[in-house]
């Protein structure tokens, strides 16, 4: 169990709530959990809510990218939710609301 997040998967959606921080002391431990969890389920959609995150650095940036390059190897597609205005601010600066396979909600 990680309780830096939570996972459920319903209906070919893969949902992951981030439950911490998201830096580079936590991204390796969460990059691994998803991971596994995309590897075991197969999802045609990640989810990953970032409603309970405070804090981003680039290691979130990093992170969100990896899950998206993994995306597009595995045939899922990533939606962001929950962002907080300088995370959004941040992902727009990073170019990943450009990419074909993510898409930022509210």
């Amino acid at each position: 169990m990680n309780e830096n997040l939570s996972l459920s998967y319903e209906a070919d959606v893969l949902r992951v709530s981030l439950l911490c921080e998201v830096d580079h002391h936590k991204a390796r431990q969460l990059r691994e959990a998803i991971d596994r969890a995309a590897f075991a389920y197969r999802p045609r959609v990640l989810q990953l809510d970032f409603t309970a995150v405070r804090f981003m650095d680039s290691s979130g940036v990093a992170l969100i990218l990896g899950r998206s390059a993994l995306g597009e190897d595995l045939g899922f597609c990533v939606v962001l939710s929950g962002l907080a205005p300088t995370a959004r601010r941040l992902l727009r600066l990073s170019g990943i609301e450009g990419r074909r396979n993510v898409t930022v909600r509210p």
